[in-house]
């Protein structure tokens, strides 16, 4: 299944454990209902999400109201090489950047990272 793109988005940040024998379970799941889950997202990405996006971070799913939810614009998933990328576009409080580096080594990932952080 190709991933769909939202226009006009609106996220719930929900840090609750799914009742899903399995991840893909969930998946479909929520694609059936022409939403989107990510599982398992460490604890930078959404805060930052949450920082940019707006919203609140929640322990339940009751009383989700337009206070809470977190927005943007323009919402995908993208494959790149093995990975999958969760991109926000127009988010109101936005200033961060995600920068994808691929290369044949090791080292060269390094020394961009490594660089790059001097810079900021």
């Amino acid at each position: 299944m190709d991933p769909t793109p939202y226009k006009k988005y609106k996220m719930a940040l929900l840090n609750i454990e799914l009742e899903f024998k399995a991840e893909r379970d969930s998946a479909e799941y929520f694609a059936d209902r022409d939403m989107f889950c990510a599982v398992h997202v460490p604890e930078e990405d959404w805060k930052r999400t949450m920082k940019d996006c707006g919203g609140s971070v929640m322990t339940t799913a009751n009383d989700i109201n337009s206070s809470v939810l977190g927005q943007c614009d323009y919402f995908e998933e993208r494959q790149v090489g093995g990975e999958r990328f969760n991109i926000f576009q127009g988010y109101v409080n936005g200033r961060t950047c995600t920068l994808i580096l691929r290369g044949s080594a090791e080292q060269f990932l390094e020394e961009t990272e490594l660089r790059y952080m001097m810079l900021y």
